[in-house]
């Protein structure tokens, strides 16, 4: 996506903006921005011999150990980084929790910042590859960022009603909040703590100026996302991970905002959150999820108090009495109508005691014209609602369906699919995480009067018709029969192979599929999909865990000659064919798609 640059942004703020300000603050009592220092940098001198030395795989050439007395974190930066061909570098905590794993590919530079390591102790071990020798220098230790114990500033609203964002499980509050991320960067020798969220499906990063204000605060910035305990009230983390920042885009004093990406695609794992910028109405509910102090995702919600605040210039911003703290900078302020981002949260000024006054965020019709040049393209060529969802699309290559699908209950998701004569199909991977939200939803459908079938992972099937967006506002019921005559029986299954290697083994019941794909590097993970007037489709939805795998397939194929192509969300393309034999005991296995 060219990347445009917004030179017609005005950063300034005039003397008599500046004075109205001053005399507001005056008025209202201390309002402050909640940006968190968290931390300090020093120097050390830890270096690899040049060149270092061999071992076995997977043993340990050499080892260091950076420790800091009370540090809540460690964060070690490497500098002339370069290894052997597959040796790598692994970052533990003391008691032996993975951070990293670094290789010469990942992060790819020779001097950057790890991520960092929760406790006072950093344990970074060299170890061997599979090939073994080489001349390479290894790396140095020059530096590292400790943190130190914040004076946090709270911002409460009479009492404290901040909650785990595990007490909103299976709500769309906790669905939205997945898009969230703690933000650790650096600016000068000091270590600082924002929040900020994911806005768009090719990873765009919103958070607050004076959080990420240039392109040298970004190079030392890392994110994470699903920090948080996995029950209400629990002491257990869920399994987190981190990104590097990758592109700094635009930032704007006035209505502190800074547009970002990130490296590494997050939003295909924890979505994205939709904007939306509007007035808010006097009494409106709204809510934050956010990392107050750098603790595990929080959340609280409250009323709007001052639908039209003075933030850096007058009329700029949105009061509300939702509890914050430093660190809960740059969070989404989201509507509890239909959890849409409506404003951008920057600064504190709530009492534990009456008058309770409010907290501020930037209202979202004052930032979207300044990132807004920098976001994806809103529209697509193809637009469908109903029953609460909306499905958008554009075509690819003359084929191929690429768009979104957008639920009031289970967020925004990717939609990938084709169409091919007069039939379409496509896949919608619904995030989980919410009740009633599958997995996976797989449409095979006609053109010709749009009606199509449906079978989710969870086993559901149905029938329905798409409605074009300016026609409707509710699904309308299909009769469509199930096929017949396709010359198949209910205890037929198929076995394919794609040219990647993956294998296919599924089972046929007259209209859908359902089985499973054994793949070379990322394991076996279930299939579903449909068969229709002499075509078959099916989509693989490979999990993350493991380098390489994360993201869905959407295959279609020929039933007369067993040929087909498959796209991956990526926008990678390649092709299947018959893969001999396939009995039923491969079935049971894996196996190729081949009638028995």
């Amino acid at each position: 996506m060219m990347k445009r640059k917004g030179s017609w942004m005005n950063k300034r703020i005039t003397s008599i903006c500046q004075a109205l300000i001053f005399a507001a603050l005056i008025f209202w009592g201390p309002v402050v921005s909640a940006q968190q220092m968290i931390g300090k940098t020093t120097s050390i001198n830890l270096a690899t011999a040049s060149p270092y030395g061999t071992a076995g795989a997977g043993e340990v050439i050499e080892s260091f150990r950076i420790h800091k007395k009370g540090a809540p974190f460690i964060i070690p930066h490497f500098t002339s980084f370069s290894l052997n061909h597959g040796d790598y570098v692994e970052v533990r905590d003391r008691h032996g929790m993975l951070s990293q794993v670094i290789t010469n590919e990942e992060p790819g530079k020779r001097d950057f910042w790890a991520f960092a390591v929760d406790g006072d102790t950093a344990v970074i071990d060299l170890i061997a590859g599979p090939t073994g020798g080489g001349k390479a220098p290894g790396f140095r230790i020059d530096q590292y960022g400790y943190g130190t114990a914040p004076m946090v500033r709270e911002s409460i609203c009479g009492t404290d009603d901040k909650v785990d964002i595990a007490c909103l499980a299976g709500t769309p509050q906790y669905q939205r909040a997945r898009s969230v991320g703690r933000m650790y960067f650096k600016d000068g020798s000091n270590w600082y703590l924002c929040t900020g969220a994911l806005v768009s499906s090719e990873g765009h990063f919103l958070t607050n100026q004076h959080c990420v204000s240039s392109e040298a605060v970004l190079e030392t910035l890392q994110v994470r996302f699903n920090y948080q305990y996995t029950t209400c009230g629990g002491g257990v983390l869920a399994t987190y991970e981190t990104f590097y920042g990758d592109t700094f885009l635009v930032a704007n004093e006035t209505y502190d905002c800074a547009l970002m990406t990130l490296a590494g695609d997050p939003q295909t794992t924890y979505g994205y959150l939709e904007l939306d910028p509007r007035d808010l109405a006097l009494g409106e509910t709204v809510y934050i999820p956010q990392h107050p102090g750098g603790v595990p995702k929080k959340y609280d919600d409250g009323a709007v108090v001052d639908p039209v605040a003075t933030g850096y210039e007058p009329g700029s911003d949105v009061g509300y009495q939702v509890d914050t703290e430093g660190g809960s900078s740059g969070s989404p302020v989201l509507s509890m109508a239909d959890h849409k981002v409506v404003g951008l949260h920057h600064f504190g000024g709530c009492n534990p005691s009456p008058p309770y006054d409010q907290n501020q965020g930037v209202l979202m019709k004052k930032v979207y014209p300044v990132i807004s040049p920098y976001l994806p393209g809103g529209t697509y060529a193809f637009c469908f609602e109903g029953g609460g969802w909306t499905k958008e699309f554009d075509l690819v290559d003359g084929m191929w369906l690429v768009g979104e699908g957008k639920s009031q209950d289970c967020g925004i998701s990717p939609l990938l699919g084709w169409l091919l004569g007069p039939l379409f199909g496509f896949n919608w991977d619904i995030e989980t995480g919410v009740a009633g939200c599958a997995e996976s939803v797989f449409y095979l459908g006609h053109l010709a009067d749009l009606s199509y079938h449906y079978i989710n992972t969870g086993g559901g099937t149905g029938t329905g018709t798409m409605v074009p967006c300016d026609e409707a506002s509710t699904q309308t019921g299909s009769d469509q029969t199930a096929l017949a005559g396709m010359g198949f029986t209910s205890e037929q299954g198929f076995c394919l192979m794609d040219n990647l290697g993956n294998k296919h083994t599924m089972s046929f019941d007259g209209t859908y599929l359902t089985g499973e794909t054994e793949t070379v590097s990322c394991g076996t993970v279930p299939l579903i999909g449909a068969v229709e007037g002499g075509l078959f489709s099916f989509y693989v939805d490979i999990p993350t865990g493991t380098a390489g795998c994360g993201e869905g397939m959407v295959y279609v194929g020929f039933i007369s000659n067993l040929l087909g192509v498959f796209r991956t969300e990526a926008g990678d393309t390649g092709f299947f064919a018959l893969w001999w034999p396939c009995t039923a005991s491969a079935r049971a296995g894996a196996g190729p798609l081949a009638k028995e």
